[in-house]
């Protein structure tokens, strides 16, 4: 992933909806994604400066070898819970 080519909300959801997990390194920065389910997402390095993440679901241990992360459930303000 090039981390300096900002990465929209509708460009990350429409890959990972076609099966991309790895977004190590993306430029995310003010990508609107709240409610988003990225669960199982690997998003090592990514700059979430700015971004909504209110309601969405990430894992704490993105990159987990065996796959299995602690999901975060993002609470009002996009702080994870």
């Amino acid at each position: 992933m090039n981390s300096t080519e900002l990465l929209s909300a509708d460009e990350l959801l429409t890959r990972h909806r076609n099966g991309e997990r790895d977004f190590r390194g993306a430029n995310l920065m003010t990508a609107h994604l709240s409610e988003a389910n990225l669960s199982r997402t690997n998003l090592s390095g990514a700059n979430l400066k700015g971004a909504n993440l209110i309601k969405s679901k990430i894992d704490r241990r993105s990159g987990a070898p065996d796959g299995h992360g602690e999901s975060i459930n993002t609470i009002p303000g996009g702080i994870p819970a």
